[in-house]
């Protein structure tokens, strides 16, 4: 039988990614975000500049959060029925690959909030 992926390995990678399932986006959304930054959108409402900054910072979160989902995407994909025969770790790996999609598209609508905040404070775009 040809393992392409120790069995210790895969399940670590399951286990992880459901637990990081469980503390939602809002906690990756938060730590991607430079304190004075946040701090500055929150109290006042913040400048053009911030709410770039916010948008550039969450985007490259969102492409980050993305790129980890294809991973274990990927990783579900080769696992053999022969190597998880109740499909175990492939439904884990698939959850978590679903997980992490959904923070990726929450993460792509602030950076397109913040975007769009910035554009109107600087007077490019119309208030909605």
């Amino acid at each position: 039988m040809k393992r392409t992926m120790p069995f210790a390995v895969a399940t670590m990678i399951a286990v992880a990614g459901l637990a990081l399932a469980t503390t939602g986006c809002s906690a990756v959304a938060q730590k991607g975000m430079p304190e004075d930054v946040a701090d500055r959108i929150a109290r006042e409402n913040g400048t053009a500049d911030d709410h770039i900054a916010a948008a550039m910072l969450y985007l490259q979160k969102a492409k980050q959060v993305q790129t980890r989902a294809d991973e274990y995407q990927a990783v579900a994909s080769t696992i053999t029925p022969l190597e998880d025969p109740k499909g175990i770790r492939r439904s884990g790996l698939m959850t978590a690959a679903q997980t992490r999609r959904n923070d990726a598209a929450e993460l792509q609508q602030l950076y397109a909030a913040h975007y769009e905040k910035a554009q109107t404070l600087l007077g490019k775009q119309q208030p909605q």
